[in-house]
């Protein structure tokens, strides 16, 4: 079975100064540390030859799904995507809840963050309603902080500060052959929301519609999901190529697996394109595993990682 997402991968141009932003953007801990390098690393994740990086691992405290792996290169490299293009193709952005949107936001800029669009209250989908906020990391990589001020179908977040990552946004070129293949692999459907009047919030033009399908992983966590965000009528073009080492942006999203054959097999089944496979590879924050890395609809990376 693949779980929710275990980690999204990043590449960043100073370490430290990302993870401090995310530990005090979320109040996360530190998980695992460690170097990236090796000709299995350079297969897997598609890296230069000789590329050398180093890796942190933070997440939500209690619990190892929804972490955030950031990894400095030795020579980093340009952006993935433009801030400015937010239509184009691919990995987007992450999304993370919190308990008091207006005191995060307070602290944006001290942490080393910088605002792009202020906390704004809307409807998400039937029976959700979101006090939602848009903002960018150091490296200007888009980060969606949200409160639900009702809790609304995620429940309460009791006393802690913040979830576990909640969704990586995806950018589909085609939303019906995306949709197809993360039902491929186990999601289910959430929601499947049109939203107009928003276009302020989103910074699209006038105009411009928001098709949001919304998964989760059924019988487990409702963290971890993935979500398909389209603009309608807003053409984009791929950022896959430029979502590779040493550049800097979202790289990947990492699934578990516990049957790491059978779920290989389903990851090709359902069209999904082979980069590289490895038996037995050093990986943080997971030690030595069996590792798959393939391609999505719109070429964004899905490592694959035994568990258990």
């Amino acid at each position: 079975m693949i779980s929710p997402i275990s980690v999204a991968t990043i590449g960043v141009s100073d370490l430290e100064r990302s993870a401090r932003f995310y530990r005090h953007l979320l109040d996360w801990e530190l998980v695992a540390a460690g170097d990236v390098d090796g000709p299995d690393l350079e297969a897997l994740w598609r890296m230069p030859a000789g590329l050398r990086g180093r890796a942190v691992v933070i997440g939500a405290p209690g619990t190892a799904l929804g972490r955030v792996r950031l990894i400095e290169w030795a020579k980093p490299g340009e952006m993935v995507r433009d801030p400015a293009r937010n239509q184009d193709f691919g990995h987007y952005a992450l999304n993370f809840r919190v308990g008091d949107l207006e005191s995060v936001w307070e602290r944006l800029e001290e942490i080393g963050g910088s605002a792009r669009s202020r906390p704004n209250t809307w409807v998400v989908a039937e029976g959700i309603l979101a006090h939602d906020s848009l903002c960018y990391d150091p490296d200007r990589i888009t980060c969606d902080v949200f409160e639900l001020p009702d809790e609304g179908p995620l429940g309460p977040l009791g006393d802690r500060p913040s979830s576990e990552l909640q969704t990586m946004a995806i950018r589909p070129s085609d939303i019906a052959a995306s949709v197809a293949f993360y039902q491929g692999l186990g999601y289910e459907v959430w929601y499947d929301h049109k939203t107009d009047g928003i276009e302020g919030f989103l910074h699209l033009p006038e105009g411009t519609t928001l098709h949001n399908v919304n998964f989760h992983m059924p019988r487990q966590s409702r963290n971890g999901r993935v979500e398909l965000a389209a603009y309608l009528g807003f053409p984009g073009v791929p950022t896959s190529h430029l979502a590779v080492p040493p550049n800097i942006g979202i790289m990947s999203i990492t699934f578990e697996s516990d049957d790491f054959d059978h779920d290989v097999s389903l990851l090709e089944k359902v069209g999904g394109f082979p980069v590289a496979t490895s038996d037995g590879v050093e990986i943080v924050p997971y030690g030595p595993t069996r590792v798959a890395t393939y391609l999505g609809p719109d070429g964004e990376a899905i490592e694959l990682v035994e568990v258990g």
